[in-house]
């Protein structure tokens, strides 16, 4: 708001209106730019996971590495030498993260039994609560009628 302001202040009533406006909005996007982070719209947009560590990165880099030389070699007598080499380079990947997965559960087992409404109680409720419960009468009614329809009673038969 000091930047807007400090902008605005300095502003002189020069040229015609269409310099005047332009001043203005590069003032107003100067501000903003200021005041506000920007929100990055990279490539990778999925969120970090607490498995993943440089082993299972090293072996998926060469895992790639490994396919790319495969198929650049279709046509080369050393093709099969290649694909023999990349199908067990594909193994690799897999395997460190079926590790790394098993080390890190059990790491959030052993803390929960130390602090129990630490990490694992909020990464179970994370999971569990993404979707906020309805509030509206309307709404639970039928949900509940959906759910649990009303049945003939035996008695009534």
């Amino acid at each position: 708001m000091d930047c807007l302001l400090n902008m605005v202040s300095g502003l002189s009533v020069r040229g015609d209106a269409n310099s005047l406006a332009e001043a203005l909005a590069d003032g107003i996007s100067a501000a903003c730019n200021a005041s506000m982070a920007r929100v990055r719209r990279g490539g990778n947009r999925h969120r970090p996971v607490a498995w993943w560590n440089e082993e299972i990165a090293k072996a998926r880099m060469e895992c790639h590495a490994a396919r790319r030389r495969c198929q650049r070699a279709r046509s080369s007598p050393l093709h099969d030498l290649y694909a023999a080499v990349f199908k067990g380079k594909r193994r690799e990947p897999k395997e460190a993260i079926k590790r790394s997965k098993a080390r890190h559960f059990q790491e959030l087992c052993d803390a929960a039994d130390l602090q129990p409404f630490e990490a694992a109680y909020k990464l179970v409720m994370r999971k569990l609560c993404r979707q906020p419960m309805p509030t509206r009468p309307d709404q639970l009614n039928r949900i509940v009628h959906t759910l649990f329809p009303r049945q003939q009673s035996i008695l009534d038969l």
